[in-house]
């Protein structure tokens, strides 16, 4: 995601642990609540491969089928800001 590293900074060159955690938060504040929900959970439970995980499938297929994905589709394609409701 080059285009995050220019607006936000990038992370693994901030100068301390501190800033590198405040700039990750802004970072992952942009994404799509129940996109980063799914893939909090796919790596927390990565220990088998997520794809055979009932859990991680289900959360993924409701991130997938949310009114967000629909506004980060529409957004996309309008070529401006998400604007994600966490729904």
């Amino acid at each position: 995601m080059p285009y995050r590293r220019a607006t936000f900074g990038d992370p693994s060159r901030c100068s301390n642990a501190s800033r590198a955690s405040r700039t990750l938060g802004t970072m992952c504040a942009a994404i799509a609540p129940l996109t980063v929900a799914a893939h909090k959970l796919a790596l927390e439970r990565s220990a088998p491969p997520p794809e055979d995980d009932a859990l991680v499938a289900e959360a993924r297929g409701r991130a997938w089928a949310s009114d967000d994905a629909d506004e980060g589709r529409t957004a996309f394609l309008e070529k401006r800001p998400a604007r994600f409701t966490g729904r």
